[in-house]
């Protein structure tokens, strides 16, 4: 290769040419720069799927709440063993659909197969004194019987005999000796009649008290061999109750396993009613206006007109005064406010039984009072509740006051009978 020189000149030249290239570059690089940062900030990118178009109107915007959930049964029975004994075979699993006549386990028990025997033995012991004790008192009640025919032929031939003698006696055919004789034995002879009618009827009455408490006694012999044979029948446990077919949930005992009366054999589902239990997320529930939960145990029940449902709903709300917060959602609700909410939800479909465990915990007294007001009008309609507090002031508004320390009970009093020595007493 060969080194051609460069002049000085030519080095200049392209040594200005370079400068100037960069510095061309930088004012391009300057300029973009000073034109970005003048522009705007441009706004996020949405996909239009997320959007909702519609006309602005005036009016509440109401928002379109869902979430996954499961479809469970309404109804849940757990069976339970009706008679003690050891689990000889378990005959489902969790899943099987069973009918009213499904065997689900069957128990073990030889002392039930004794007790029958000995409830017949006894059983057949008391039928068999019956019929004896009917046969004997019938044969005494024919000897009386008789005695009585006897005695009223007697009778009645002393009276015949008396009366021709009276007559004879005035003719001084017989003595009066005689007549007097013959007189006082047909007296006699009658009242030993009426003695004898007497007895019989005494010995009728007793004769049916008798047969009456021999039969009750059978009756009872009877009740407990039904009894027996129901618990040796109950030793093949049977998903039972008409109606309540369905599908075994869980199963509560195994093989080899000692169970008592009562205990749970297996839980089984009815399929004929179901409900969803949605899992809406903490950020959509907060969307969910305080009208609908209220209101959600009415449509459960069904066939309450949307309308009568939102009158309920607005009437319970009033009465707990929560009504002009209707609209609100439950981010806009204090805890009391949150608190008369479910309250006012376990109302509204006014239940047969309450449970309220601390009903009035968060709230004042004025709303602590209201709440009770409505506690007390839904017992005075036949509703039973049970509530459990720690408040003295609210304990007065029940008819029973039970007291525990440590998860025992300490004091049990009956107000309406009043109080007793020892007992609870609030101020």
């Amino acid at each position: 290769m060969i080194d051609i020189a460069i002049s000085a000149a030519e080095r200049r030249s392209r040594k200005l040419k370079r400068w100037g290239l960069a510095g061309a570059a930088g004012l391009v690089v300057v300029l973009a720069a000073v034109f970005i940062l003048r522009l705007a900030p441009a706004g996020p990118s949405v996909s239009k799927a997320n959007l909702w178009i519609a006309t602005v109107k005036k009016g509440p915007f109401s928002v379109t709440v869902s979430a996954p959930g499961t479809l469970v049964p309404r109804k849940i029975r757990l069976v339970t063993a009706g008679a003690p004994g050891t689990i000889q075979e378990v005959r489902v699993e969790p899943g099987d659909r069973v009918t009213t006549t499904s065997i689900l386990a069957i128990l073990s028990n030889p002392d039930l197969g004794d007790q029958v025997i000995e409830a017949g033995a006894r059983l057949a012991d008391a039928q068999a004194s019956l019929i004896s004790q009917e046969a004997t008192l019938d044969d005494r009640l024919l000897t009386l019987e008789d005695t009585l025919s006897q005695v009223e032929s007697e009778a009645q031939a002393a009276g015949l005999k008396a009366q021709a003698e009276k007559g004879l006696l005035a003719e001084q055919v017989v003595e009066s000796l005689q007549y007097t004789r013959s007189r006082l034995t047909a007296a006699s002879l009658a009242r030993e009649v009426s003695l004898t009618r007497q007895r019989i009827a005494d010995f009728r009455e007793n004769q049916a008290a008798q047969i009456h408490a021999q039969r009750a006694q059978i009756d009872s012999l009877q009740a407990a061999y039904r009894s027996e044979e129901h618990e040796l029948a109950s030793l093949k446990v049977r998903a039972g109750r008409s109606g309540l077919a369905g599908v075994v949930q869980s199963v509560a005992v195994q093989e080899g396993q000692r169970v008592v009366l009562g205990s749970g054999i297996a839980k089984i589902a009815g399929m004929h009613a179901l409900k969803a239990r949605l899992e809406v997320p903490a950020s959509e529930a907060a969307e969910v206006a305080l009208g609908q939960p209220v209101e959600l145990p009415l449509i459960y029940r069904g066939g309450i007109p949307r309308s009568t449902r939102r009158e309920r709903v607005r009437a319970i709300l009033d009465e707990m005064g929560m009504s002009h917060r209707l609209r609100h959602y439950p981010g806009q609700l204090s805890g009391g406010q949150q608190q008369r909410v479910a309250i006012a939800r376990a109302l509204v479909g006014e239940p047969s039984i309450l449970l309220a465990d601390e009903p009035t915990g968060n709230l004042d007294s004025k709303s602590g009072e209201a709440v009770m007001e409505l506690l007390a009008a839904l017992h005075e309609r036949g509703a039973t509740l049970f509530m459990v507090t720690h408040d003295p002031r609210y304990a007065q508004f029940a008819d029973r006051l039970i007291r525990l320390i440590d998860g025992q009970i300490v004091d049990d009093v009956d107000v309406r009978e009043g109080i007793h020595e020892g007992g609870l007493v609030t101020p």
